[in-house]
Formats: structure tokens, C-alpha cells, sequence
């Protein structure tokens, strides 16, 4: 009774991309009953007041736990199937850019749902306001840094899975006072106005939601980020 299904499976273990189509297909197609499954709950806790409506699990961390778990699974490819050392070490480095840019993805976004709904709890729209300015102001800022810090460790991470990258790494250390002067004196100005934002956020001359005068305008501080303030 199984055998035409294992003659099937056989079949696909001799022919890699077959299997990978398949795998791949069979991948979506989980994702998206998934995907439905969990936004008619949200939809269900929603309606009986249950569940936040301004946040949604499904828009907002679906797609990046999804790419997280589709990348670890891939990992199990190779030990199912027969393929070329080439596309084996070529599946390999997508998995892994997969596994480290999506989880970097959860974090961006877990930093920015902490974020909005500490906000959420400042009363910033009373008239009375400007300990609620001052602490949002302070609170964006650091977002933005820590989502820069995961950015920057994210990259760090996938390059150094290179060796020539890794090559690299090593000769920089071994030469690290030569490399500092260099990145100092390539980096000072950026590092100045990186300062300067960051005097800015937490000495706070100006807030987000102050009226400003520029160039004889009225506008309203509307974001201060790491090297610049929007007006609005």
C-alpha cells in the first residue's frame, strides 16, 4: 500500500531540487494556514475583548518568526537528501543569513513594541505634558541606539561565518593601533554629530512636541534621531 509513496520519496531523495520545490511548497503552504489561523484568533480575541487591538501578533512578528523557523528547518535539508557539496555549502550560508537576519528582525521589532507601549502609557496628549515629552524623547532615542547596536551585531555575526572576513577581522586586531587612528579620524565628524544627537535627547534644550522658530517658521519637534531632529 505505501510503496508507491516510498518509490515517491525515493525518487525525491535522488533529485535534490525536486525535493527542495516540494519542501519549499509545503513550507508556504504551512505558513499561510498558519498565518490565517493565528489572525482569526487575534480576530476572535479582538471582538471579545481579550486582546489589545492596536497590537497584532501576526503583522507585526508573523513574517520574522516565520523566516526564523523556515531558515532552522532548512538546516535538516542536507541529512534528508542527496546534494552537491556545492549547493549543500550554498544552502548552508543562506540558512544561516536566514537564521541570524530573522531572529535580528524579532528583536528590532520586540525593541519596538516595548517601546510603544511604555509611550502608550505617558499621557502626552493632556496639556500639562512636559514630563511625558521628556520621557518619550529620552525613550525614542534609546530605541533608535538599540536598534542600531542589533543591526550592527546582526552584520557583525553573518560576516564573520566568511573566513576571508574573519582574515580581516584578525589583521585589524593585529594592527589596532593604526586602524583606530585611521577609523578616528574617518569617523570624527560622524562621531561629533552622533554626540551631539545624544546631548540633544538627554539634556533635552528641545523636546519632541516643542514649537520652534526656524528661518522666521513656526514648526513642532516632531522625531530627534541619532544625528538629526525632523520639524514638522
Amino acid at each position: 500500500m505505501w510503496e508507491p509513496y516510498l518509490n515517491w520519496l525515493q525518487g525525491l531523495q535522488d533529485s535534490w531540487i525536486a525535493f527542495s520545490a516540494v519542501y519549499a511548497g509545503a513550507l508556504l503552504t504551512v505558513s499561510v494556514l498558519a498565518y490565517v489561523f493565528v489572525a482569526r484568533i487575534e480576530a476572535t480575541l479582538v471582538k471579545a475583548g481579550h486582546w489589545p487591538k492596536h497590537f497584532s501578533f501576526a503583522r507585526k512578528f508573523f513574517l520574522s518568526v516565520e523566516c526564523f523557523l523556515v531558515s532552522l528547518s532548512l538546516v535538516l535539508v542536507p541529512t534528508f537528501v542527496r546534494m552537491p557539496p556545492e549547493a549543500a555549502l550554498c544552502l548552508r550560508g543562506i540558512t544561516r543569513a536566514g537564521l541570524i537576519f530573522s531572529l535580528a528582525a524579532v528583536f528590532l521589532k520586540m525593541a519596538n513594541v516595548a517601546t510603544s507601549a511604555y509611550l502608550r502609557r505617558l499621557r502626552v496628549a493632556k496639556t500639562d505634558n512636559l514630563r511625558e515629552r521628556k520621557i518619550a524623547t529620552k525613550i525614542k532615542y534609546v530605541e533608535k541606539i538599540v536598534d542600531v547596536m542589533i543591526v550592527f551585531v546582526a552584520i557583525g555575526i553573518f560576516l564573520m561565518g566568511f573566513d576571508s572576513f574573519r582574515r580581516v577581522g584578525n589583521s585589524l586586531l593585529a594592527s589596532a593601533g593604526l586602524a583606530s587612528l585611521i577609523l578616528g579620524f574617518a569617523a570624527q565628524k560622524s562621531l561629533g554629530t552622533l554626540i551631539a544627537g545624544l546631548q540633544v535627547a538627554f539634556t533635552q534644550p528641545i523636546r519632541i512636541g516643542d514649537a520652534v522658530l526656524v528661518e522666521n517658521e513656526w514648526g513642532e519637534i516632531e522625531e530627534i534621531n541619532l544625528t538629526y531632529v525632523v520639524v514638522r
